[in-house]
């Protein structure tokens, strides 16, 4: 059954959302303790558009209910159907992070979770 079935997400995804790589060719997702690195391995790339939906009210309210910090086995899944769907172009990563300072810089731990054996 589909989330949307069910009514948590919307039937239509918003417009695509475009999201800009830095000066490294990188786009970098803050997710919860974690980060989520999209390097873009041709270095031709100036954003990355990708299709997102909408929770519903519902979807919302459950969501706060039972996801209070980000689960790390979701935040590996999100990595793996990433790098799945754009491994021509990308390479991505997932670490944890290690501190953030006052001026939003990220130090991260060097270890990538998505190459981590089990």
């Amino acid at each position: 059954m589909k989330l949307q079935d069910i009514g948590l997400m919307l039937e239509q995804p918003m417009l695509p959302t475009g999201f800009l790589f830095n000066p490294n060719h990188q786009i970098i997702i803050e997710l919860g303790n974690q980060v989520l690195i999209l390097t873009d391995t041709t270095k031709t790339l100036k954003s990355l558009n990708l299709q997102v939906y909408n929770m519903s009210n519902a979807g919302n309210e459950l969501f706060n209910i039972i996801n209070s910090t980000t689960d790390s086995d979701y935040n590996k899944a999100l990595g793996y159907e990433l790098e799945n769907t754009l491994a021509e172009s990308m390479s991505v990563s997932l670490s944890n992070i290690i501190s953030i300072s006052s001026d939003g810089g990220i130090e991260i731990e060097e270890e990538n979770l998505l190459r981590k054996e089990n």
